[in-house]
């Protein structure tokens, strides 16, 4: 429920430094998207807005992992 996207800049807000107008007094800098964009891509997924009637949404997806066996923290000294 945010101020949304304008038609036409879906793929342009993925852009370093890009902002898109004034309308909400944000202070931010334009990097936020690209970032998390650039940061899906090297994961080999995707990052992506869709269309929506009411602010912004976002299609981030990840591929599933290849191994089935999940990572595990490392145990403590002193634990099994």
């Amino acid at each position: 429920n945010g101020v949304g996207i304008n038609k036409g800049s879906e793929d342009e807000i993925f852009k370093a430094f890009y902002r898109e107008g004034d309308k909400s007094g944000s202070l931010g800098l334009g990097l936020g998207l690209d970032t998390c964009r650039r940061i899906a891509i090297a994961h080999g997924g995707s990052l992506r807005a869709v269309e929506s009637a009411t602010g912004a949404h976002f299609v981030l997806t990840l591929p599933k992992p290849q191994s089935e066996s999940p990572i595990k923290a490392p145990h403590a000294e002193g634990t099994a």
